[in-house]
Formats: structure tokens, C-alpha cells, sequence
């Protein structure tokens, strides 16, 4: 029954008028509990959007609209869709999205006039919207000023006609939003300097509430960084940065960033595909030792390759006592069988029990680097060191592509049981009892007290 119908996905469905009639009928329909409606790629077209505007305009219950990739809607039918947004709309609508949906600079604009009253929507997609020029977007950003508006993110990713006039205009804008919490401006490569210190001002107005911004991809130069670490400086609330594959940042702007982190509370940081020399590295890294809330670190397919100076001073980071790292990729970086040996053993000394992924996916390493890291997950040498290995990292590479060796990818597989008790156990009884020569010297030297203890562990079945 649609009655109990929360969620409705028709994506690249073909969906024609008389589809969109029983949509209509379906969103207006009182029993109807429908919230959730995505019905991008489908050739929805003016009268499409006509019949389903007015069942919207009669309904209080769908939250979610997705309407990308729909290239067939012109300015009529994005007229129809803004007089929804429009108090007294669809008041119950809270996210819409509208990328790759030929959106031109009308349309830009009768959305525009909309999201300039609306006081509902919280998340907005306007994503790879070429038909919008950069006039189009100067006028949508100067007409949606709203600091009643509830939006809290806004996805702006691809989008060839943000240049440095409309990123000011965004910034004006957008610095009288007072809930905004994600901000994506990934691929945005027109924007310049001046574009991205303007940016950089509106970064610091809504520093108190900003938790996620996605600037990847674009031509942000050192100027530009210097001025972007500088309004991100002891912001509250940022947990998620992601700065990939800006090439265009150096040295200067790489220490520029450091200096930042050092005072952040950042827990998921994206500095994958940029280049970095062995002095930015260091920099990043003596500020990465610092940061006691990042959990999540991407260094992977830097250039040039990452030298040892950059192995040791990364995997230093893992060996300080507060690190709350759970995941580090480093995945083609070629660091080779050295680099993997740094890593595994600053590990190993420290006694890291946080880390679980590692990702060395495609680093050229060979048996002495797997070998390293075999010692890590389970030192064999005596029951206490394999009781003493580290039983949290579960992931170094794809299983089904790597050259590691059979025997440390079944090890780490067994590091993802949550029973860590159980983990030890069971490498206890791989390494020293599953042999044929069996090694008891470690029972024959135990107190007898203990001794019955530690043989009624080792025959316990912790998995029932």
C-alpha cells in the first residue's frame, strides 16, 4: 500500500506526463506518508513540472525533491517550481535538489527570488549548472538574501560560472545565513584570488557554525591559502576540510595550513592528489602530532613521490601517544618496501591502538615491507609478543589486488573481530600450537598460580 510509501526513487525512469499525473496524485493524496521523492534523469519537461508543482502546492508532507539531471525544463517550468518554494508553498520541503538541470540565468533568477523569502529549506543542490553564466549567478547570489533562511548546506560543486565577481556576490550573500553548516564549492575553477579571498571573509563570518567545507579541485594559489587558513584559525566547529587535488598550492600555502590545523578541531582532512615537497610535509606533519581530534587522514597520489624524510615524518604522527587517527591512506605513493618498514615499525615501538586502516594500496612494496607488517599484526617470537601485537589494524591494501602475502591479509581479517581477547587468542594458537613443534617454554616459566589461568584462557572459546 502507498500508504506506508516514505521513500520513492524513479531515476532514469523515462517518467512521461501521465507518470507525472500519478505522481501528482500520489503527493496530494491525504493518506499518502510519501517524504522522500527523486525523480532525476527522467525528461521531466515544463508540464511535468506544472502538474507536479500544484499537487506540492497542495500537499505539507514531502521533504525531499530531487529534480538533476532534467534538461528539458525551461524558464516556465522553473517559474512554476519557485512559486512552490514561495510562502505558502510546500512548507514542508527542507532539501531540493536541481544540478544538471539546464538551469539558464532565468531560471537561476526565479529561483533566486524564491530562496530569498523561503524560511524552510535547508539543503540546496546547484551542481555542473553550465547554462548559468557568470551575470547569472552575479544576480542569483544578489537576489537571495535572506537572513531568515534556514539553510544549513549548500552544494555548489562544478560549476563553470562562478568566477571572482559572483564569488564576492556569494559571500555577501551568504554572510547573512544563519545556520549554514556544509558548504561545497568543489571544482569551481574559475574562481581566482580574488574570488577566493572573498570567500575566505565569509569562511570566517560563519566560522561558528561552518562543520563541513569541500573546496577540492580547484586553483587555489598560496595567496589565496594563506588568506583561507587565516579565517578558518580557531573556528569551533570545522570537522571535515577537504583541499584535494589543488595543485596550484606550494610550500608557502601548505605551511599556511599547518599553522591553521594547529589550533582546529578538524576530524576528517582531505589532502589527497596535491603536491607537496619533503619541508611541506613536515610542516603538515608537526601539525598533524598536534590535532587530538583528527580521525581521518587522506595523503594518497601526492607528487612528487613521497621520499623518507615524508615516511618518517608521517609515520611519526602515528606514534604520539594522544593520536585519535582511525584511517590514513597513502595509497600510490610509492613508498616501497623502506617506507612500509617505517610505518610498521613506528607502530609496533608505540603500540598504537587506534589506527585500524592504513591504506598502502599500489606503494611498490615488497616481501621485506609485508614482512614488517606480519611482525606488527603477529610478532611470533614468544606467546607474550604475539599476545602484545597489534590486534587494530584490519586494512593495508585491496585483498584481491595486492601482492601481500596470504598469510597477513588472513591476519588482517582476523583483526576485524571486535573481541580483541579472542583475536590474541586465536594468534597465540596459530603461531605457537597449530605447529608441530610446539612451544611451551613460556608455560614451563610460569608461575604456577598463573599457570592454570593462562591454559584455561587459551582453551576458551570466546565466539560460544
Amino acid at each position: 500500500s502507498h500508504t506506508n510509501l516514505v521513500q520513492l526513487r524513479l531515476g532514469g525512469n523515462s517518467i512521461g506526463r501521465s507518470g507525472c499525473v500519478a505522481l501528482g496524485n500520489l503527493i496530494e493524496n491525504p493518506t499518502s506518508r510519501l517524504e522522500d521523492l527523486r525523480i532525476d534523469g527522467n525528461g521531466i519537461d515544463d508540464g511535468c513540472v506544472d502538474i507536479l508543482t500544484n499537487a506540492l502546492s497542495r500537499d505539507n508532507k514531502l521533504k525531499k525533491l530531487a529534480l538533476s539531471q532534467n534538461e528539458d525544463i525551461t524558464d516556465v517550468g522553473w517559474r512554476s517550481l519557485s512559486a512552490v518554494l514561495r510562502p505558502p508553498g510546500c512548507m514542508a520541503l527542507v532539501e531540493i535538489d536541481l544540478s544538471e538541470s539546464g538551469l539558464d540565468d532565468e531560471g537561476a533568477e526565479a529561483i533566486a527570488n524564491a530562496l530569498a523569502i523561503n524560511k524552510t529549506l535547508k539543503i540546496l543542490h546547484l551542481c555542473y549548472n553550465e547554462g548559468i553564466g557568470p551575470d547569472g549567478w552575479l544576480a542569483f547570489f544578489d537576489m537571495m538574501q535572506n537572513s531568515e533562511s534556514a539553510l544549513e548546506e549548500i552544494n555548489l560543486s562544478e560549476n563553470v560560472g562562478i568566477d571572482d565577481e559572483a564569488a564576492v556576490a556569494m559571500t555577501y550573500s551568504f554572510a547573512s545565513l544563519q545556520h549554514l553548516k556544509i558548504l561545497r564549492l568543489d571544482e569551481n575553477r574559475n574562481i581566482q584570488v580574488r574570488g577566493w579571498q572573498a570567500i575566505a571573509y565569509l569562511v570566517n563570518r560563519c566560522q561558528s557554525t561552518l562543520v563541513e567545507l569541500d573546496l577540492s579541485s580547484n586553483e587555489i594559489e598560496d595567496a589565496a591559502a594563506a588568506a583561507l587558513s587565516y579565517a578558518l584559525t580557531n573556528s569551533p566547529s570545522l570537522k571535515v576540510l577537504n583541499l584535494q587535488s589543488n595543485i596550484s598550492i606550494g610550500t608557502v600555502g601548505w605551511r599556511a595550513f599547518a599553522s591553521f590545523l594547529q589550533s582546529s578541531v578538524v576530524e576528517d582532512l582531505k589532502l589527497s592528489m596535491n603536491i607537496m615537497n619533503d619541508e611541506a610535509l613536515v610542516a603538515l606533519a608537526d601539525a598533524f602530532a598536534t590535532m587530538r581530534s583528527l580521525k581521518y587522514l587522506s595523503l594518497a597520489g601526492l607528487s612528487p613521490i613521497l621520499s623518507m624524510n615524508g615516511c618518517r615524518a608521517l609515520s611519526a604522527v602515528l606514534g604520539e601517544p594522544n593520536s585519535a587517527l582511525k584511517a590514513v591512506k597513502l595509497y600510490t605513493n610509492k613508498i616501497g618496501d623502506e617506507g612500509a618498514v617505517a610505518f610498521a615499525s613506528v607502530l609496533e615501538v608505540s603500540g598504537n591502538s587506534t589506527l585500524e586502516i592504513l591504506d598502502i594500496q599500489s606503494n611498490r612494496i615488497g616481501a621485506v615491507g609485508w614482512q614488517a607488517f606480519s611482525q606488527l599484526i603477529c610478532n611470533e617470537t614468544s606467546i607474550m609478543d604475539t599476545y602484545s601485537s597489534n590486534h587494530c589494524l584490519h586494512h593495508i591494501c585491496q585483498e584481491h589486488i595486492s601482492n601481500a602475502p596470504c598469510e597477513l591479509l588472513s591476519l588482517l581479517k582476523l583483526n576485524r573481530q571486535g573481541n580483541k581477547n579472542e583475536v590474541a587468542r586465536q594468534k597465540i594458537l596459530r603461531a605457537h600450537f597449530y605447529q608441530k613443534d610446539i612451544n611451551a617454554q613460556a608455560f614451563i616459566l610460569m608461575d604456577l598460580k598463573v599457570l592454570p589461568l593462562a591454559m584455561a584462557w587459551m582453551g576458551k572459546d570466546y565466539m560460544g
